[in-house]
């Protein structure tokens, strides 16, 4: 989870990994991973995050900020467009300069990478049509988290992909209950949801939405959190060694 700052260190520790705990569930196990998964993961784009700009749209609860980012721009990539639907002020855009580091970590949209993150041997097929299939599987866990492994019981996650195309839908993790992080500690409710849809820019499908829900509470604080993240207007640089050395003559 992102923006904990507010939260001390050591709750900040034990609540953040409980995203990615999931449930495996009661199918049956495929192969590692299943055929229709690796062909769609294989077509996710490569290498196009140093090239592709795009438009970022920011709103945690009832705040809202759109961004575009433009990897052509070394010194200054990140351009502030708006702040609750308003242009931003010269205020504004003073403090949004002198936080330029902090955007730096950002990750590209377009590097989005769940077969980094899957548990080897997790893979089960949960339901399948003609035009879709969703397969659950299980987060690679890190080794360096000190965690409760019971947690592994509260959350489930599954992977949705488009068999026509062999692109992907829809990532989605979310918790099954209630579940104590810590003494005082409770998330009861948490839902993260990623939404793909195909891009002419990307000639794949590119991460367009995720949003984010969390439900808890610590001593003496609220954890409730509401996020929203848009992305799109994806622009992507063309290198010249990516085109056919004959380009074929129209008539």
């Amino acid at each position: 989870m992102e923006n904990l700052r507010s939260i001390p260190t050591r709750l900040k520790n034990l609540i953040g990994p409980i995203a990615w705990f999931l449930l495996l569930g009661s199918s049956v196990v495929l192969a590692d991973p299943p055929a229709l998964v690796s062909a769609t993961l294989a077509n996710a784009p490569m290498g196009a995050a140093d090239r592709c700009g795009y438009t970022r749209e920011s709103i945690n609860d009832d705040e809202s900020k759109v961004e575009r980012f433009d990897p052509s721009s070394a010194d200054a990539p990140w351009t502030l467009l708006s702040v609750n639907g308003r242009p931003p002020g010269a205020a504004v855009l003073e403090r949004y300069a002198d936080r330029a580091e902090d955007r730096l970590d950002r990750q590209h949209p377009l590097e989005f990478d769940l077969a980094s993150q899957v548990e080897p041997g997790t893979w089960a097929l949960v339901s399948e049509n003609e035009d879709e299939a969703v397969f659950s599987f299980r987060l690679r866990l890190d080794p360096d988290e000190n965690l409760d492994v019971r947690l592994l019981d509260k959350i489930s996650s599954t992977f949705t992909l488009d068999k026509q195309r062999l692109q992907t839908k829809r990532v989605l993790i979310e918790s099954t209950g209630a579940a104590s992080v810590a003494p005082m500690v409770r998330i009861t409710q948490y839902r993260r949801e990623y939404l793909f849809v195909w891009s002419d820019a990307v000639d794949a499908a590119a991460l367009s939405e995720r949003t984010t829900r969390r439900r808890g509470k610590a001593p003496f604080k609220s954890l409730n959190q509401d996020k929203r993240r848009v992305y799109k207007d994806y622009e992507c640089v063309v290198y010249a060694q990516e085109l056919p050395d004959e380009m074929p003559i129209e008539n």
